[in-house]
């Protein structure tokens, strides 16, 4: 009987470790969008994965809630949908991130303990994202038509979240091993710098911030170095299609309210969602109106056969799965804060990654990007253990 515990036990672990090694796999193939299909096998491979470590895990009230209604949530949201899929991957976006949350809890120790025994992994994770993407700004093809950088991917937004992640991994290695590990997020946060995408401009910015906030033990020193980096950071957008961006938007201002200036005009098209969403039947405000629907309302913003999603988080999942999805959302995110969050974490680190989540989910969607929601538990847990530690 003992021999048999010991053997799921091992069992166990060796799953979780896969899984971490699965995961982290991310932001390298998310860099690599050219190859096709090794995304979507590496999603099937990872939630096959935390499903099986689950079945094995003490799951409390909380945690098995969020499991069960965001599988009640997909299952009502595809019977909701009208016609065929019109991007097939918003089925597991929701219940992917449910999944993730709950087994990131529910084996945190493990996650953290697998993290410090695969540190070489963590390093060659780092070290080839940094070098491909260091190759790529050599390469004409790296640039879009608007002078942003997008590398190997096809857009900044892809670019960005695998940016975030490796960010993050630079944020374990500088806490836990070395701080001249902080040089690993230099090209992550420049290649963000480069692209065009404002609102990983400030996840960027909270996120490089912290890890200077590691690195640099001397808090005089820190501030004379936090003064330089804002002065670089101004320097670098203005002369970059991300400053293009920015004065365009001011140019645009006197059509556009201030909400919609500050946010390229999403705020328009979101009252148009939350007034036809508003419009249907009780049940589907209760539901939702399925995964078709927030496109269908935002094809004549978009002036596209596919339409857009709501690039907030709040706004697409109220209309995919009505105010049930948005309370089991909104339960998944306190739960993840109330779990990592530690009183004696500064103010600071508290906002700043508050503001990692919350400024991506309000302005152009956290969950849905699946690099950017990955690490996030990561560097919340990575935080939390700093403060338990010391």
């Amino acid at each position: 009987m003992t021999l048999t515990m010991e053997k799921t036990k091992t069992n166990l672990t060796s799953t979780k470790l896969f899984t971490v090694r699965v995961l982290m796999l991310f932001p390298i193939f998310t860099l690599l969008a050219f190859i096709p299909y090794v995304n979507s096998i590496i999603a099937v491979v990872g939630l096959a994965l935390m499903l099986i470590s689950l079945l094995f895990s003490k799951l409390n009230r909380t945690a098995f809630v969020i499991l069960i209604m965001s599988t009640v949530c997909t299952l009502i949201g595809f019977t909701f949908t009208d016609g065929t899929l019109i991007n097939k991957n918003e089925v597991v976006y929701f219940l992917f991130m449910c999944v993730y949350f709950v087994f990131f809890i529910a084996n945190s120790n493990d996650i953290y303990t697998v993290l410090s025994k695969e540190v070489r992994y963590v390093k060659i994770i780092c070290g080839l994202w940094n070098l491909l993407v260091l190759f790529s700004f050599l390469l004409p093809s790296s640039y879009g038509s608007d002078g942003a950088f997008t590398s190997f991917t096809s857009t900044t937004f892809r670019l960005s979240p695998s940016a975030l992640f490796v960010m993050v991994l630079a944020t374990f290695l500088t806490v836990t091993r070395d701080r001249r590990f902080v040089l690993f997020s230099f090209v992550p946060f420049l290649s963000i710098l480069l692209g065009s995408s404002r609102t990983y401009l400030v996840v960027g910015s909270f996120a490089m911030l912290i890890n200077l906030f590691f690195a640099i033990k001397n808090k005089k020193y820190f501030i004379f170095i936090l003064v330089v980096f804002i002065i670089a950071l101004v320097f670098v957008v203005l002369n970059s299609a991300m400053g293009q961006k920015f004065i365009n938007s001011f140019a645009e201002s006197k059509y556009l309210d201030a909400l919609a200036v500050f946010s390229s005009g999403r705020s328009n098209f979101w009252e148009r969602d939350l007034v036809a969403f508003f419009e249907q039947e009780p049940i589907n405000i209760i539901f939702g109106c399925g995964y078709n629907f927030i496109r269908e309302v935002n094809m004549t913003v978009a002036n596209s056969e596919s339409g857009i999603w709501a690039h907030n988080d709040f706004i697409q999942v109220l209309i995919t799965f009505g105010f049930v999805g948005l309370l089991i959302y909104i339960i998944a995110m306190v739960y993840i804060f109330r779990k990592f969050f530690s009183a004696k974490m500064p103010f600071g680190l508290k906002f700043s990654l508050f503001m990692i989540w919350f400024f991506n989910a309000m302005f152009n969607m956290y969950y849905t990007y699946t690099c950017s929601m990955l690490c996030f538990p990561m560097l919340m847990l990575i935080c939390s253990k700093i403060y338990k530690r010391d």
